[in-house]
């Protein structure tokens, strides 16, 4: 019999859509009509006769192919088509796994849809049965549920009427869509130990480290072993990744980590990890010595002004004259207090933390005030150091410096082999970084922190093809060169290997380790290198105030072979120059053939000798009619020469570093006055050159 409205039935996944033959008057299902097995598979068939179709594809979402995120609110589309259907109609519903209705529907156009059903459905209004040429579309909004449920389904009854007043002619369809609950990868991974009765009771740690970049992800501590197995669960694994893992027991109780076998100490490979892993280690004592590195942990508050910005931290090592040992970089900061952690320290050196926020955001550092710039200080650290700062206008200069990031690919014919990096300043042609690692991965990265803005380097590296732990020229190891284009701020550069190789010439490291510095704490420290074939200076550091009784001091630019003198004083009598031994404590260490990159110890005493140290500059001739007076001097310097021959034509003063401080050109002149007051008390180098081409030196000394 005819029936003078239109029905239109939805389940919970998808929505059924009844539609009767009367227009106006047809305002949606009744209700548990949406073909679910949640309405016992009902559809608009009871009231107009025949057998629901089923159809793939009437039901679409905005729920990404990875499932709903619980809580999270989506667009449920249901969409009916039958060519010559004269009105729509549609009941759409949600059930998991068990039948149950779930999740919370939301109208979007509550003047062509209802809730029905409790709720827990959603149908046609009169106003939303028009056809819109051979099809009708339905859009709601659909709160998925709380974590656990699982799978959902979508279903959906559709009646497409014909409009003739009677239930004859009608079609019902029926469509259904699945979509799972979105499960967050593990990021675990679980270092299982058994047969650990040897530790029982000593301090454990471990960390973990990913072999992509060789950065610590995280790190676990043990305070004291209680049995002989158990576990410790690391936590930020990336699914497909490759890590080591490194742990020591404290053997030898300090509380510190000392190398095998003081310590013992263990590193493992673990490759393609994905998360919820485990890896088992039994105790045995294959030691492996792991570099342990402390942990500095900042801790900042009040920063509000920099939330959103850009924040870096750095740990530069005081012993070794200011090298940066580690950083870590934070996108955006997220709040007004948080932790940076820089897990680089080696125990007992000092470190300044460095760290800026980009304040003026254009993503790079640029000296305070246009960005924030402070630093702090941990000295003779002693295992894992934390320290607290709140924001304050109280900015420091610090020289920062940019990172390149070289990053290899295909690398398959170098696993296992030692991997080293150098860039040259082509301003200066002199070193500016260099770093290494095993190329334990077929693609990884390796970062030297050395760039400046403005310039532009040379980067070389090359593979130990023939693993003799030096460089020879290709095809015997294989080398390369990059150029790195002008800088400003961070540089990436991509490398995939090839074989247009390059003869990069590499040059060899000489790091001078000095101990038991105590009596020239406070003071000038400089060391040169010098070859003792050419006379070439390869190099020279200078530390303004020796602040640590035990440095390193790297130079690079050495060729294998080569015997080279190693000159290093510290300026005892405090003047700001060099003076013959005992005035000043000097010494002198000669590297017989150099074999590969060399540190070379040495132990303060008072052996000293007189090394002849010169300033910097080249001096041509020596004219002695030239008075210089009076020397020591104070705010004046007069110069005579012998007036008798070729007149001065400019004087250059040089302070102990060989900068060039002040210039006076003198105009042919026989004699003159210099105005010194500028100058700061200490020891100075002049340089007069005549207008002969020649030149003469001078050490003059400023109270």
């Amino acid at each position: 019999m005819k029936r003078n409205r239109l029905y239109l039935f939805a389940s919970l996944p998808l929505l059924l859509v009844l539609l009767v033959s009367s227009v106006l008057t047809h305002n949606g299902s009744p209700g548990a009509k949406s073909g679910s097995p949640g309405d016992g598979g009902a559809t608009c068939t009871d009231c107009h006769g025949g057998t629901a179709q089923t159809v793939a594809g009437w039901i679409t979402s905005n729920i990404p192919v990875t499932g709903y995120v619980p809580g999270q609110t989506y667009t449920i589309t249901a969409t009916a088509t039958h060519t010559g259907a004269a009105l729509f109609g549609f009941e759409l519903t949600a059930e998991n796994a068990a039948n149950a209705k779930k999740g919370t529907f939301i109208l979007t156009n509550a003047t062509e849809t209802k809730l029905i059903n409790a709720n827990k459905a959603v149908t046609h209004t009169t106003n939303g049965t028009n056809p819109t040429g051979n099809s009708r579309t339905w859009n709601m909004n659909w709160t998925a549920p709380v974590a656990g449920t699982g799978t959902i389904t979508f279903y959906a009854a559709f009646n497409a009427a014909n409009g003739n007043g009677a239930s004859s002619g009608d079609v019902i369809y029926k469509s259904s869509r699945t979509v799972s609950e979105f499960v967050a990868p593990q990021t675990t991974l679980t270092l299982n130990l058994s047969g650990m009765t040897p530790h029982i009771g000593q301090l454990f740690e471990a960390r973990l480290i990913d072999k992509l970049d060789l950065k610590e992800i995280d790190r676990k501590k043990v305070p004291s072993v209680s049995s002989a197995s158990f576990s410790v669960v690391f936590d930020g694994i990336e699914n497909g990744h490759s890590y080591l893992i490194e742990f020591y027991a404290d053997m030898s109780g300090n509380g510190l980590y000392d190398p095998p076998s003081t310590d013992h100490a263990w590193r493992l490979s673990a490759d393609n990890i994905n998360g919820g892993a485990s890896v088992n280690f039994v105790h045995n004592t294959n030691f492996t010595d792991i570099n342990w590195r402390y942990l500095v942990t900042l801790n900042l508050t009040g920063m509000n002004p920099h939330i959103g910005q850009k924040f870096e931290a750095r740990l530069v090592n005081i012993n070794r004259n200011m090298k940066e040992v580690g950083r870590t970089t934070i996108t955006a900061v997220a709040g007004a207090a948080f932790a940076v952690k820089l897990p680089f320290a080696e125990a007992g050196h000092s470190y300044y933390v460095e760290f800026y926020a980009d304040m003026n955001g254009n993503g790079r550092f640029d000296p305070s005030p246009a960005d924030h710039t402070w630093r702090l200080e941990a000295l003779n650290t002693s295992g894992d150091v934390s320290l607290n700062f709140a924001h304050s206008t109280n900015f420091t200069d610090i020289p920062w410096k940019g990172l390149l990031n070289l990053q290899f690919s295909g690398m398959n014919p170098h696993l296992g082999q030692e991997i080293k990096v150098r860039l040259i300043d082509n301003a200066t042609g002199k070193e500016a970084g260099r770093a290494t690692r095993i190329a334990d991965l077929t693609t990884f990265s390796l970062g030297v922190p050395c760039l400046e803005n403005g310039k532009t380097y040379q980067v070389d590296f090359y593979a130990d093809m023939n693993e003799n732990g030096i460089y020879d020229a290709p095809p015997a190891d294989h080398a390369w060169r990059l150029a790195s284009g002008s800088i400003s701020g961070d540089k990436s550069l991509t490398f995939i290997h090839n074989t247009t190789f390059t003869d990069i010439g590499w040059s060899y490291l000489i790091t001078l380790h000095a101990t038991e510095m105590t009596p020239h704490l406070g003071q000038l420290f400089e060391m040169r290198i010098t070859n003792t074939q050419s006379f070439y200076e390869s190099g020279r550091v200078i530390i303004p105030e020796l602040m640590v009784p035990e440095i390193f001091l790297e130079l690079p630019g050495h060729d294998l072979g080569q015997t080279y003198n190693i000159d290093f004083y510290a300026d005892f009598n405090e003047n700001g120059g060099y003076d013959a031994p005992p005035a000043d404590h000097a010494w002198r260490i000669v590297l017989d053939g150099l074999l590969n990159d060399s540190v070379v110890d040495f132990i303060h005493n008072m052996n000293f000798t007189d090394i002849d140290w010169t300033v910097n500059v080249p001096v041509v001739s020596q004219r002695e009619d030239l008075k210089v007076f009076p020397n020591p001097f104070t705010d004046k310097l007069w110069l005579n020469a012998n007036p008798s021959l070729p007149g001065m034509s400019e004087i250059l003063i040089f302070d102990a570093r060989g900068e060039i401080v002040l210039v006076q050109t003198a105009v042919q002149r026989a004699e003159l006055s210099l105005n010194t007051s500028g100058l700061k008390p200490g020891v100075y180098f002049m340089k007069v050159r005549y207008v002969d081409g020649n030149s003469t030196t001078r050490k003059i000394v400023r109270y």
